[in-house]
């Protein structure tokens, strides 16, 4: 398990997770964020992470497995895998 908090010009967000390498795939797995809410980085700022995490690890993709929502929209549903590459 990591736990990282992530800073940019316009949030601090803390990211928990389990991960694993398969091959040149970075998985994370029981994903957890915090941060100030919903949009609150943008696009361009949740690419900049995904981007800097890739490079970190030398992989040319990420997937991210959330957990079971707790709060917030429909409690107890599990999001959609999310999967990223380089370009």
């Amino acid at each position: 398990m990591v736990q990282v908090e992530v800073t940019t010009t316009t949030a601090v967000l803390t990211i928990i997770s389990d991960l694993r390498l398969d091959g040149d795939v970075l998985v994370l797995y029981d994903f957890h964020i915090e941060g100030p809410g919903a949009g609150s980085l943008g696009l361009k700022g949740v690419r900049q992470v995904i981007r800097a995490a890739m490079e970190a690890y030398g992989v040319e993709s990420l997937e991210i497995h959330g957990y079971r929502r707790t709060t917030g929209a429909t409690p107890g549903r599990w999001p959609d895998v999310l999967r990223f590459t380089r370009r």
